[in-house]
């Protein structure tokens, strides 16, 4: 659970302290999250009550990961949310884009410990996998994933992470969904091919899912 909801590693969006925690993966080269990032964070915006983890998961291009690394720079020089937007703002994502965005916010990425970013992106890959995320964007939410830019499906599941859910019927979910594999189609970008068949569907963690979750010592967010 700490790994997923509380790293403290990872740029926040929204109140620190809100009860709903949304957790994005995502690249700034993935069209798809490109595409939905204005609404993820004017739903944020709206709803007071909603935090947004971002997991910085560079996995389409090397300029994915040049991105990430100075997103990452951006946050420990208090200058997230700024850099955050204009890495997701701009269409054609090169070097030479990066490096404007990061100096026309003051951000220097050779100030950043390149050491501390290594373990920190290599983390959220292990996480990733670990909760078998293969596409971006994925969400996460109390005990389902959105796969994809759906949001619909999206906001659909922030309304029942409002009603307290008791540590019974989580452990209840799992043992019942525990044989069932995890599926999940939607609007995605993955390494090397892309799946832009159907949307992004609601899926309970459960099956494989599930059993991380618990190997991670994870519950829902309350």
């Amino acid at each position: 659970r700490q790994a997923l909801l509380n790293d403290p590693r990872d740029p926040v969006i929204g109140d620190p302290k809100a009860p709903i925690t949304v957790v994005e993966f995502f690249d700034y080269r993935c069209g798809y999250c490109k595409a939905v990032a204005p609404e993820v964070l004017a739903l944020v915006q709206a709803n007071k009550d909603v935090r947004l983890v971002l997991k910085e998961m560079p996995i389409l291009s090397p300029q994915s990961e040049t991105a990430a690394r100075v997103a990452l720079a951006a946050a420990a020089q208090g200058k997230y949310a700024a850099v955050h937007r204009a890495l997701m703002s701009e269409r054609a994502l090169d070097d030479a884009a990066i490096t404007r965005i990061a100096q026309a916010n003051g951000v220097d990425p050779a100030k950043a410990d390149a050491a501390a970013l290594n373990a920190h992106i290599a983390d959220v890959q292990k996480l990733a996998e670990a909760l078998r995320v293969t596409g971006t964007p994925a969400f996460v939410v109390g005990d389902r994933m959105i796969a994809g830019a759906d949001m619909d499906a999206l906001k659909a599941a922030i309304e029942p992470a409002r009603k307290p859910r008791s540590s019974t019927s989580w452990t209840a979910t799992v043992e019942r969904l525990g044989s069932q594999s995890a599926r999940g189609r939607g609007d995605a970008h993955r390494p090397r091919q892309s799946n832009a068949s159907g949307r992004g569907q609601i899926n309970p963690l459960r099956g494989e899912l599930g059993s991380a979750y618990m190997r991670l010592g994870m519950r829902p967010a309350r």
